[in-house]
């Protein structure tokens, strides 16, 4: 599956962390996507052939970004008999491995929203500043 995924992702990680590919227009995605729409459409493949999924948000230690930082990554996991949970990077084209830093899992990407809200105020601007270390050896 994960390699069905990636494959038809076509691999492409774009500037802003997008994955483009024909399939995901026609999946509703306008022609691309980021990790969470991937993984969104893997555990829509694994539900769609009876597998339970679920998903997973949470860091890369190995990812390369154009900028260098730590950002929010998703994959998704999936329940095989006789294994147990086990995840899956359709984004890189990968297992899921140490490198992977979970935070929290769901049966979906609304419930592993690390940050949610809102205010009200005049002259007001939002901002998140974050700072993430991932040390692997």
């Amino acid at each position: 599956m994960d390699n069905l995924v990636t494959t038809a992702a076509n691999g492409q990680i774009g500037r802003e962390a997008a994955v483009r590919h024909p399939i995901l227009n026609g999946w509703g995605v306008a022609g691309g996507g980021a990790c969470r729409d991937v993984t969104a459409l893997f555990m829509a493949a694994c539900r769609s052939l009876g597998i339970a999924a679920r998903f997973v948000s949470g860091y890369q230690a190995e990812a390369d970004t154009p900028d260098g930082r730590r950002h929010l990554h998703a994959w998704p996991e999936a329940f095989l008999p006789g294994v147990g949970w086990r995840g899956f990077d359709p984004t890189h084209g990968l297992a899921v491995t140490g490198g992977h830093v979970a935070l929290c899992a769901a049966p979906d990407q609304a419930a592993t929203m690390p940050i949610e809200g809102g205010f009200h105020g005049d002259g007001v601007a939002p901002t998140l500043e974050y700072d993430v270390q991932i040390a692997t050896g």
